[in-house]
């Protein structure tokens, strides 16, 4: 298994925070950036359920993976049991 960084943190979906894991290669020397992935999981998944063998394989190959929980899943903010329905959108990443 490759020895990878993990950072943990969260951003803000509307108004509630989303969980948010950094996945970043283990590296030696002068090498600081990595090209990236966003991983997005199936809807009603969380972060840490069934991605783990891509996270290994694509930091493995040198690239930074980005996870998250959508809002109201796993560690994100929002009522448990609430769920998503068409023109209802709970996670609106601000992308400026």
């Amino acid at each position: 298994m490759p020895s990878v960084n993990k950072e943990t943190s969260t951003f803000v979906s509307g108004k509630l925070a989303c969980a948010a894991t950094l996945h970043r290669p283990q590296t030696t020397g002068e090498q600081t950036q990595h090209p990236a992935i966003l991983m997005v999981h199936g809807w009603g998944g969380i972060q840490d359920l069934l991605v783990g063998p891509f996270i290994d394989a694509f930091t493995a190959a040198g690239y930074a993976v980005m996870t998250f929980d959508y809002s109201s899943w796993g560690d994100s903010e929002a009522s448990r049991g609430m769920s998503s329905t068409p023109g209802n959108e709970y996670v609106r990443p601000n992308w400026h």
